[in-house]
C-alpha cells in the first residue's frame, strides 16, 4: 500500500486578516421583504446573471 504525504497549508495572521478585510469589501446587503414576493420570484433574481455578478 502506497502511504500519501499529507501536507497542511498554514494560513498566516497576515493572510487570515487580508481575507477578513476583503470579505467585508467585497460583501453586499441585500434587504427586501419576503413575504412580498413568491419563492419562485426570489430564486429566479438571484439566480438570474449570477455567472455575471450583475443580480
Amino acid at each position: 500500500m502506497v502511504s500519501k504525504k499529507i501536507q497542511k497549508e498554514i494560513i498566516t495572521t497576515d493572510e487570515k486578516n487580508a481575507a477578513e478585510e476583503e470579505i467585508l469589501k467585497e460583501q453586499k446587503t441585500v434587504d427586501y421583504d419576503t413575504k412580498e414576493y413568491p419563492v419562485e420570484i426570489i430564486v429566479q433574481k438571484y439566480t438570474q446573471d449570477i455567472k455575471t455578478d450583475e443580480n
